[in-house]
């Protein structure tokens, strides 16, 4: 019997558990201790919990789901198995169990980096004397992994190092001729906003817009 980490769809169900809203990477084994990673998309609709799974390429249907205090439990159907699943959320973690007859197992979850973040954005480091500098930032997700390219005005491609991107935030260094800049953003609505920080402690705000269509 293989065992997949699942989704959580269920009309009707109101928002109890935002805590889960997300895009999340799940972990188990099966019954013969065969590992198991999947993902799982949280996301609200007309005021419902919805979410979609993708395992092995394929979708698992979900039969019922209920709230269980602060996470939820569902049923789903694998390989005409039935299989019950439990899952809570606590930070940037999920942890479960799955139940089938006889046989369970642990689940654990990471949270992966909202892809909104994705796109193309406008930023703007202001100095200490006041004067701007203007870059566009471009930011892609190719399955959990993160890119970023950041170009003049001019088309100057300028080199972007250490790219972390977590759930609303990210940062990256600038390799400049002088130094290397740290940058740190964290998206406010639908906006960036953070600073620029020299090795020598030089620093000022940054904000991003998204890029024009």
């Amino acid at each position: 019997m293989k065992i997949i980490i699942t989704l959580l769809l269920s009309a009707g169900l109101s928002l109890a558990a935002p805590g889960i809203i997300g895009k999340w990477q799940l972990s188990s084994k099966d019954a013969d201790g065969k590992p198991t990673v999947s993902q799982i998309t949280f996301l609200e609709e007309a005021g419902s919990l919805k979410a979609s799974l993708k395992a092995d390429g394929k979708s698992v249907q979900v039969n019922r789901i209920r709230k269980e205090g602060e996470g939820v439990l569902l049923e789903i159907t694998w390989e005409d198995d039935l299989i019950a699943v439990s899952l809570s959320p606590k930070g940037d973690s999920l942890a479960g169990e799955w139940k089938s007859g006889d046989d369970s197992g642990p689940i654990i979850g990471t949270r992966l980096p909202d892809a909104s973040l994705a796109g193309k954005w406008n930023l703007t480091a202001t100095r200490p004397n006041g004067s701007t500098t203007r870059v566009d930032l471009d930011l892609t997700n190719n399955d959990g992994k993160w890119l970023a390219k950041l170009n003049t005005p001019e088309g100057q491609q300028v080199p972007v190092e250490q790219l972390q991107v977590s759930t609303d935030s990210l940062s990256f260094n600038i390799a400049m001729p002088q130094a290397s800049i740290k940058v740190q953003l964290k998206r406010e609505a639908n906006t960036l906003k953070g600073t620029w920080t020299t090795p020598d402690q030089n620093s000022g705000p940054v904000e991003g817009t998204p890029s024009p269509k």
